[in-house]
């Protein structure tokens, strides 16, 4: 909730929560200074200021979060603070605490990994020891919260398990791989992503620009409509607009937006395609 009465939209993980590995956020994971990462190379240290997540009134944060706690049970509190529409933060801050209880770890997954290979994905995972895995099965998502089955490998006790997504978007494609035990429970690996930029007759200008830009696109697919939309760094959408027939030509003002870089972002049943924008004043 928000404290000064209005209406919240982002809210700041303060501190890196006790009793945790990693956590990640948004498909980047991050640890402590002096903690170890599960992956060489694939780890971001804690920003002292915290990491800012936008937040959606009545629904909660717009992006994926998730804990690797330490062994053992144990809780694991996140404690942040909510910024609302005035921009003004909440000088009491609130936390949520999650209990763990698991005292064995069924598998662990030494490396998981997506990348392309020609116009697929490619999955991998390497296994350093099995018990009671029933199946693994690889998700893919479009925007890093709603994931969806695409395929699924039964547990054999092997150490290297492959799986090749012959259908991903152009834009980013997000990856992670569901793991079932025997008895039902599951669990998630962290987040990976793949950028396809594949030719497209979206063209964007004047780039940079300080207050109107001018968007061209061709090739609307079969479905002749697309969804135009203007997004910040930290993933909201700052502007939508549908669009129907056989291109979109359109000029937008931008002048309300702040100084900085935006994606603009094309979605039709063709694909999605996106342009770095600057806007400068």
């Amino acid at each position: 909730m928000d404290y000064h009465g209005g209406t919240v939209n982002t809210i700041r993980i303060t501190s890196f929560p006790a009793n945790a590995n990693t956590m990640s956020i948004n498909g980047i994971m991050y640890k402590t200074a002096s903690g170890t990462c599960p992956v060489v190379g694939a780890c971001t240290t804690w920003p002292s200021g915290g990491v800012v997540i936008p937040f959606t009134d009545g629904s909660g944060p717009t992006q994926l979060i998730l804990i690797d706690p330490v062994d053992g049970p144990v809780k694991v509190r996140i404690n942040y603070a909510s910024t609302d529409n005035a921009g003004l933060e909440d000088p009491t801050p609130g936390y949520v605490e999650v209990e763990y209880n698991l005292t064995v770890v069924p598998v662990r997954i030494e490396k998981f990994t997506a990348a392309p290979q020609g116009s697929n994905v490619n999955l991998t995972w390497v296994i350093d020891g099995e018990i009671n895995i029933d199946r693994y099965e690889p998700e893919f998502s479009t925007n890093s919260r709603d994931f969806t089955k695409i395929g699924s490998k039964p547990a054999t006790g092997s150490r290297t398990y492959n799986l090749l997504h012959t259908s991903p978007i152009n834009g980013i494609n997000y990856y992670r791989l569901k793991i079932i035990e025997l008895d039902g429970s599951v669990s998630y690996t962290d987040i990976r992503k793949v950028v396809f930029n594949k030719a497209g007759g979206i063209t964007v200008y004047p780039n940079p620009t300080k207050d109107v830009v001018n968007i061209n696109f061709t090739g609307m697919g079969s479905g002749k409509s697309a969804t135009v939309r203007i997004i910040g760094t930290d993933g909201r959408v700052l502007l939508e607009k549908k669009f129907y027939g056989a291109v979109v030509n359109e000029s937008i003002d931008i002048r309300h937006l702040a100084s900085g870089s935006y994606i603009v972002r094309v979605e039709t049943d063709g694909g999605i395609f996106n342009k770095l924008l600057e806007l400068v004043k």
